[in-house]
């Protein structure tokens, strides 16, 4: 074998071994994004009652899983609301609240 095919195959070998070291460089420092963390934001809408709404029906649909559980869900509803039980009327306004994540 010639010198210069010996040369070639040596390159040739580090820059196949530069790739896979390039590659596992990448994977470690960018491989599960799963730890990443989040910032959870509470968020409002406003919703309108529809015929047959609860508040545990409204609660069901918007609820996040930064609460415990559907009551105290319901009872920072009635808070926010400045409702006197949970009473709630078809075709009146209700401001709930909901969560979203944001990526740090």
């Amino acid at each position: 074998m010639s010198m210069s095919k010996l040369v070639f195959k040596g390159f040739k070998r580090m820059i196949i071994f530069s790739i896979v070291v390039f590659a596992l460089i990448l994977v470690i420092f960018n491989g599960d994004k799963s730890n990443a963390k989040t910032t959870n934001i509470k968020n409002f809408k406003c919703i309108t009652i529809s015929e047959n709404d609860t508040l545990w029906s409204i609660a069901n649909d918007n609820i996040t899983e930064e609460y415990d559980d559907i009551k105290d869900y319901i009872d920072e509803v009635i808070s926010i609301n400045n409702l006197s039980g949970s009473k709630i009327c078809s075709g009146s306004t209700l401001v709930v609240p909901y969560y979203t994540g944001t990526p740090q």
